[in-house]
């Protein structure tokens, strides 16, 4: 019998700290969504966010429901909270391009993850730091500050005059609840 001896090596593997999910909304259209956050860390050793939108389809609709789609940032309007009290948003600059809208055709219970931001804070000078999770949507943190979270409104993305969502689509905002940030 021949035997073999494979050396054994033990890597550290860094893992993000995900939180625990937030709650979901309330279900519109059979479909039912939630922030969920992850405290991760930048390459500069600088705390970071990954935010991340699930999409359920709580529905026994067979087909799937066809969710009207395109640039997340149309879609989704964020708003930041500083222990409750709506913080204001930070007069910024940017662009996008992306394609034309299209359907997501989500099945019988499945979950879409989609990422809204791998590295949602920006550290634009010393001292200084900017949840900036999308292209339009930043806001300056407070150096002081309470508990701070974020809610979102997602709505279907307005489609072309030739693309059709199916008769089974999602119409309707989704109000998300609060998560909080780590």
């Amino acid at each position: 019998m021949l035997r073999f001896l494979l050396p054994a090596t033990l890597l550290a593997v860094s893992t993000p700290a995900l939180a625990a999910p937030s709650a979901w909304s309330g279900t519109v259209d059979g479909i039912r969504a939630r922030l969920v956050t992850t405290a991760t860390m930048d390459a500069a050793k600088q705390p970071q966010l990954e935010l991340w939108l699930e999409i359920e389809n709580v529905s026994d609709i067979d087909g799937g429901i066809g969710l009207p789609w395109g640039y997340v940032g149309d879609m989704l309007q964020l708003t930041l909270e500083d222990d409750g009290k709506v913080v204001t948003a930070a007069g910024i600059g940017g662009s996008h391009a992306s394609g034309p809208p299209y359907i997501v055709a989500l099945p019988v219970g499945a979950t879409l993850r989609v990422p809204i931001s791998k590295s949602a804070y920006e550290y634009p000078q010393a001292g200084k730091v900017m949840l900036r999770p999308l292209t339009f949507q930043a806001w300056d943190l407070p150096a002081k500050h309470g508990k701070l979270t974020l809610r979102g409104k997602l709505s279907p993305h307005k489609l072309d005059a030739g693309t059709k969502p199916g008769p089974r689509a999602w119409s309707k905002s989704l109000d998300l609840p609060r998560v909080e940030l780590p």
